[in-house]
């Protein structure tokens, strides 16, 4: 079983073009690889909130997925050994860390039962979060050193040090090959993966019927995560930008791509995205 390239449509950014706005009035929640907000974006602006613990502390974290059978964020965090895996009931008063495993680059199955993350030993970890138990580790020869993604139908695709991309079906358990090198995973959108090559100049997205189609971005990088705004053709990703490069800051900014033009406008400066989560509409009141 395995994913094949059957063409390649390369299509070129335009900084900060306009085009139609996504979902009105959406709320979610990102992180800058600090500190988790949460996410108001209504007409084409998004506003950023600190994400407040009970205590009145901004939750400290990158990676935030939301589990909406239990209302559970999971995040990663900096422990006092190193990265820790940690989730919170955050409709519960208290808003206790509860530990989920030693590791970094949280990751949720589409059905919110499986979570995945990279091990202190830089190996791919999946826990069942309804049987709270380890029940597989992915031992590759190379370390693992970016997020693992989720696609569809419980299918994991992650890469090694070198850029092999490695999938597995949960469902079958079957390995899927995809016959594509020099990539590893960024993001997905219901069956599409999206990649970036090993110097993080460009986007690709690439899905099950083999089509890839690559955003070039010259000599701007491009961060580590993206998320896809609802009942759009919509994503938010992070990425250089020409004017900084000129006065020597490399650091990132957020800005919203459609993926029908590959034409993306700036939405917050500065803010390099690590993880961003989708929650349902009882939380909705907290991103105002």
């Amino acid at each position: 079983m395995g994913y094949r390239i059957n063409k390649i449509v390369f299509t070129m950014f335009m900084a900060m073009a306009t085009f139609s706005a996504g979902a009105a009035g959406e709320c979610f929640l990102l992180s800058n690889g600090e500190s988790i907000f949460w996410g108001d974006y209504s007409n084409g602006r998004l506003k950023l909130n600190p994400f407040f613990l009970r205590n009145g502390e901004q939750l400290k974290g990158s990676w935030p997925v939301y589990r909406k059978s239990t209302g559970e964020v999971i995040f990663e965090s900096n422990g006092q050994n190193g990265p820790e895996i940690i989730s919170i009931d955050i409709n519960s008063d208290e808003m206790a860390f509860k530990y989920e495993g030693t590791g970094s680059f949280s990751a949720l199955s589409k059905d919110g039962n499986l979570l995945a993350f990279v091990s202190d030993r830089q190996k791919v970890i999946v826990k069942d979060l309804s049987s709270n138990e380890f029940i597989l580790e992915f031992d590759t020869d190379m370390s693992i050193w970016k997020r693992p993604v989720w696609l569809e139908d419980s299918v994991l695709v992650y890469s090694d040090r070198n850029s092999n991309l490695n999938a597995y079906s949960f469902l079958s358990g079957d390995n899927i090959e995809i016959e594509i090198d020099g990539y590893y995973p960024i993001g997905s959108v219901a069956d599409s993966l999206f990649l970036t090559d090993s110097m993080a100049k460009l986007i690709s997205k690439y899905d099950k019927n083999g089509e890839i189609i690559e955003f070039y971005h010259r000599h701007l990088s491009v961060g580590p995560s993206l998320f896809q705004l609802k009942d759009s053709n919509e994503i938010l990703y992070s990425r250089q930008e020409t004017i900084r490069l000129l006065f020597l800051d490399e650091k990132q900014s957020l800005f919203k791509m459609s993926l029908e033009t590959g034409r993306d406008s700036l939405v917050s400066e500065g803010f390099a995205l690590f993880g961003a989560a989708n929650i349902t509409l009882n939380e909705q009141a907290r991103c105002r």
